[in-house]
């Protein structure tokens, strides 16, 4: 757990929160990235990962988060670059999620969703990584 004034301001406010990582291989960190979230004691609406090293053959499944939908994956594969990375969201369980391919952006790597949170506006979040 995190300790101090920290954790104390970090945990007051009730806002929409979304975390971003660039995680080179969410296979191989996972473990670490699970541990790291704990860690923050902060429960985020959202969770957005880069160079997510995902494949179009990967099994999805075993990258399941508990209490989050997804994944929802951005494939480096539709822009044509092998050596790509990936984006991948997850979304908090409840929040209704809508994918929205008609944003999609071409020659980037990129994923669109439009979230439906109760008692609130619809918003659309984004997970947008430019590869080398």
């Amino acid at each position: 757990r995190v300790h101090g004034s920290f954790n104390s301001k970090f945990n007051k406010t009730k806002l929409f929160s979304v975390f971003h990582l660039n995680i080179r291989s969410l296979k191989t960190n996972q473990l670490e990235t699970t541990y790291f979230l704990d860690m923050l004691n902060k429960d985020f609406d959202v969770l957005t990962f880069s160079e997510t090293f995902i494949s179009d053959v990967d099994n999805l499944d075993f990258l399941k988060l508990e209490g989050y939908q997804g994944p929802f994956t951005g494939n480096h594969r539709t822009i044509g670059c092998k050596h790509c990375g990936g984006v991948t969201i997850f979304v908090k369980d409840g929040i209704e999620v809508q994918d929205r391919v008609d944003l999609k952006l071409t020659g980037i790597e990129n994923i669109w969703l439009q979230l439906h949170v109760p008692r609130s506006w619809p918003m659309v979040v984004s997970c947008i990584y430019r590869p080398d």
